[in-house]
């Protein structure tokens, strides 16, 4: 036993337990120890998410250069597949080392967007961004993540010319915000 503890934690966990509608049951033995059973009061499980029914609209596409870069392999390769459909020209990589060669070797295209994960190995999303635009400052920036925008960091939020779209994301969504972004 600590003689240097306050004993606090377990006053702690039960008003916890108590402000969410539970109580707890302690059973203590000597020589054995102490068990809590904590119970809670059973909550339904929320509705599943509507299904969004495609509009029909026909998503509207381009020709310009994007350049895909996402540390996940099935999120990168959906995202490279929609966006040829749509019939942009697409460079892929998977993180900014590889980004960095793809720019060198795309023959001198230009690159009109920059399609990026916020969060990626080494160095950001927005960091590598940041350092594309000062050496390309017409290129456009959206952003995607499984973070919502509001809590990201205040350093990493949207500038002009940059945009954000959350992930889950479909195809309609993912061309209206490369269309926002490339004609903004």
């Amino acid at each position: 036993v600590d003689d240097h503890r306050s004993g606090l934690g377990l006053a702690a966990s039960y008003g916890i337990v108590r402000q969410s509608g539970g109580y707890l049951r302690v059973e203590s033995e000597e020589g054995k120890g102490t068990t809590i059973h904590v119970y809670l009061p059973r909550v339904p499980a929320p509705p599943p998410p509507a299904y969004k029914k495609p509009s029909g609209k026909k998503a509207r596409g381009g020709t310009e250069t994007i350049l895909v870069l996402e540390d996940d392999v099935s999120v990168r390769h959906i995202s490279v597949r929609m966006l040829r459909a749509l019939g942009y020209q697409v460079i892929e990589a998977a993180n900014t080392h590889d980004a960095r060669r793809s720019m060198s070797e795309n023959g001198g295209r230009k690159v009109d967007l920059l399609l990026t994960d916020m969060v990626m190995p080494h160095i950001s999303g927005r960091r590598f961004a940041d350092a594309l635009r000062a050496a390309h400052p017409n290129i456009k920036v959206l952003f995607i993540s499984g973070y919502l925008e509001e809590s990201l960091q205040p350093s990493d939020r949207c500038e002009p010319g940059m945009f954000f779209l959350p992930k889950p994301f479909d195809s309609e969504q993912l061309a209206a915000k490369v269309r926002e972004a490339l004609e903004a």
